[in-house]
């Protein structure tokens, strides 16, 4: 699996279908368990970071940020509608239905709150053993780069990170 030089592990580029459905690369759905559930939870990223995080109840709730299961139990028991972001301590949460173990669904009203849109490319990052992260590529080739090897040179030439990304996941699908 590639690596960026912040230590994140690639696992690929998804691109938001036009009815929304965002495809989870197979080592995703299996690392982390994500059809266990039919459900996923969304949580918004970094201030220095766009994207957004994925995980599942079974994931979130032992962990130290299980908290927010329980001081936002609308999140927790699913009561508030799919897509809808509730707050908690800087952070914005919402739940998602997965479809067939491997997508999960994002209302356009989600996509419109994450700034994203159907056709959009996300890198699917390795953020923690508790959830999976999505940015969007331009923000992993500038905040990002990919550690390549050497430095350039007349046999050597300079590639951007996003070309060597889009070069490694070509070669894995």
């Amino acid at each position: 699996m590639p690596q960026l030089n912040s230590g994140k592990l690639v696992y690929g580029t998804c691109v938001i279908q036009p009815d929304g459905l965002l495809h989870l690369p197979l080592q995703v759905t299996q690392d982390y368990g994500m059809a266990a559930e039919g459900r996923a939870i969304l949580f918004t990223g970094s201030k220095s970071n766009n994207g957004f995080c994925v995980t599942r109840k079974g994931l979130l709730s032992p962990s130290k940020m299980g908290r927010v299961l329980l001081e936002t139990p609308v999140l927790a028991e699913y009561e508030i509608p799919e897509g809808v972001f509730v707050r908690y301590k800087g952070r914005h949460y919402c739940w998602v239905n997965m479809v067939g173990g491997k997508y999960i669904s994002l209302k356009e009203s989600t996509l419109s709150f994450l700034g994203l849109y159907p056709g959009g490319e996300l890198q699917c990052l390795r953020s923690s053993n508790i959830a999976f992260a999505f940015t969007s590529c331009e923000d992993v080739t500038t905040s990002c780069p990919l550690i390549l090897p050497a430095t350039a040179g007349p046999n050597r030439p300079v590639i951007t990170a996003r070309a060597a990304i889009t070069i490694i996941i070509r070669a894995i699908f």
